[in-house]
């Protein structure tokens, strides 16, 4: 198994990479908090109130 002994030397790891992906999954995770918070805030009380 010595093909991959050099594996992690091989493969560069830069910053922006990680700042990229963490901007998309705080995005993403945003819009789908957004979009529930709108569809409760959006829904009117008592029709929530009347299917308990």
């Amino acid at each position: 198994m010595t093909w991959l002994g050099n594996f992690n030397e091989g493969i560069e790891q830069t910053f922006w990479v990680y700042l990229i992906i963490t901007f998309f999954i705080t995005v993403i995770t945003w819009l789908s908090v957004a979009t529930q918070a709108f569809k409760v805030a959006s829904t009117r009380f008592s029709l929530i109130l009347r299917d308990q």
